[in-house]
This record gives structure tokens, sequence and C-alpha cells, in this order.
């Protein structure tokens, strides 16, 4: 199940954002100015979240600012279900995202769901390139 982000998860939130890949680092004051999902395995009031996504919406594009699995619920579905709700709201659209040049596995996951990498954007994260994907939503 994947929801509306509320502040009362931020400490879930900022735990798996903190066990994931580091960059980009996400100001955490300005999540609210963007879409944050939330996915869910089971919904109840013991729940937390095994993974989210936070977007923002450019005139042609939603660009992917963040996509996070908790490493314990990897290789599930959860990033693939996120990746999909995103897919869903950028229809006619284009999603780019930006992936630090280590995250050898984020670039790869990308890669094999059609995202193809368009240029290196040199040192975009604290002297490290980073690279540019983009996948047309029709």
């Amino acid at each position: 199940m994947i929801v509306k982000y509320d502040p009362k998860w931020w400490s879930c939130l900022k735990e798996i954002d903190t066990n994931c890949f580091p960059h980009p680092a996400i100001d955490w004051e300005l999540v609210s100015n963007y879409m944050t999902r939330m996915y869910f395995h089971t919904w109840g009031p013991d729940s937390v979240p095994y993974g989210y996504s936070i977007t923002k919406t450019c005139p042609n594009a939603l660009m992917i600012l963040k996509l996070c699995v908790h490493p314990f619920h990897r290789c599930k579905g959860v990033g693939t279900a996120l990746l999909h709700d995103i897919e869903l709201r950028a229809i006619g659209k284009m999603i780019a995202v930006n992936v630090h040049e280590l995250n050898l596995t984020g670039i790869y996951w990308l890669q094999q769901r059609g995202y193809k990498s368009i240029r290196i954007d040199r040192n975009l994260y604290s002297g490290r390139d980073g690279y540019a994907f983009y996948k047309e939503i029709k």
C-alpha cells in the first residue's frame, strides 16, 4: 500500500534514509514542499514504512529526488512498486532522476526498468559525479 507522507512517520523515513545510499542528501525541513509517498506492506496501528519516494513536479517532467527502500526489505518489490506509483503520476511526461556515480545498484536497477542515461553531471555530489537518467512515460 502506498500512501501520502504524514509527519508522524518522519523518524521512520529518516531511519530508512540513514540506511540507504547517502546521496542525494534531503533537507528534511523541505519535505512537505514535495510529493512524498510511503510504501507499507500492511496497514495497521503498528505498521512502519518499508520505503519512500520524494518527487518534484516540473512543467514537462517529474523529477525523482529520492527513492529509498530499507535494506531489510530490498529485492521484495518495494522499490518497483514506488517507481510504478511515480510512473502512473507521470503519464504524458518525462521522469528525470540523478544517481550518484558510486550507486551502481541504483544505476543498474534503473537501466533494467528502461531508464536511459543522458549525461554525466560533474561534481554533482560533493566532488563526485552523478548520472542523469530519464524515461518518457506514454
